[in-house]
C-alpha cells in the first residue's frame, strides 16, 4: 500500500490508490512515508531498482541511527556498559537487519522516532524552558504522520513527564499546552 500511494503521488494522482486498481483518495496510511517514497520515485523512477536501493538504504540509515537513542536511554537508565551492549544488540538483531533491507515500509523510521521520543521523555524532566516541549510536540506530530500506532505511547509519555516534573516541583502546564498545540498543528493538515 505504501508503494502504491507513493506511485500515485509521484504520478500526480494525489494521495490515492493504495491497491492495484484505481480506488481514489485514501487515508489507508499516514502521509509521511508515502510522500518520501513519492519523492524517491520522482527522482529515481517508479518501482525502479534505483528507487528500491535508495529506499532500502534510507531504511538502513534510520535503523542505524536508532542505535543512538537506544544508547542514550540505556546509559541514562542503567550504565555505560549496558548502553554499549544494547546498541550492539539492536545493530546485530537479525529481525532489524531483515526488515530494513527487505521491506519498503516505515518500520525503521517509526522505530527511530519512537526511540528518540522515549529518550526525550526521560530527559525532559530535568530540562527548563519551552524548547524541550516544542521538540516533544514536533516529534510526536512527525511520529503520528509516520505510524499512528506509536500514538498509544503518547499518553504514557505525557503522564510520565508530568509526574516526574511534579516530583521535582517543576511546572509543566505551559509546556504541555505548547507541545499539544505543536502536535495538533502538525497533524491538522492530514486530518483536514
Amino acid at each position: 500500500e505504501m508503494g502504491r500511494i507513493g506511485r500515485s503521488l509521484a504520478q500526480g494522482q494525489g494521495f490515492s490508490n493504495p491497491f492495484n486498481e484505481t480506488t481514489g483518495p485514501t487515508a489507508w496510511e499516514p502521509p509521511l512515508y508515502p510522500f518520501l517514497i513519492a519523492g524517491v520515485f520522482r527522482k529515481f523512477g517508479v518501482y525502479s531498482r534505483a528507487s528500491a536501493l535508495v529506499l532500502l538504504s534510507l531504511n538502513s540509515i534510520f535503523s542505524a541511527l536508532t542505535c543512538i537513542p537506544i544508547f542514550l536511554i540505556a546509559r541514562r537508565c542503567f550504565s555505560e556498559k549496558v548502553a554499549v551492549w544494547t546498541s550492539w544488540t539492536w545493530a546485530l538483531l537479525p529481525s532489524v537487519i531483515f526488515w530494513c533491507t527487505r521491506w519498503v515500509w516505515e518500520t525503521s523510521l517509526a522505530a527511530l522516532l519512537l526511540a528518540v521520543i522515549f529518550w526525550l521523555t526521560l530527559a525532559i524532566e530535568e530540562k527548563n524552558g519551552l524548547k524541550p516541549w516544542l521538540q516533544f510536540g514536533l516529534l510526536w506530530g512527525v511520529a503520528a504522520l509516520t505510524n499512528t500506532a506509536v500514538l498509544s505511547f503518547l499518553p504514557v509519555s505525557g503522564l510520565w513527564i508530568w509526574y516526574r516534573r511534579a516530583k521535582l516541583c517543576k511546572r509543566s502546564l505551559s509546556g504541555v499546552v505548547l507541545a499539544s498545540a505543536i502536535f495538533v498543528a502538525c497533524i491538522a493538515p492530514w486530518l483536514i
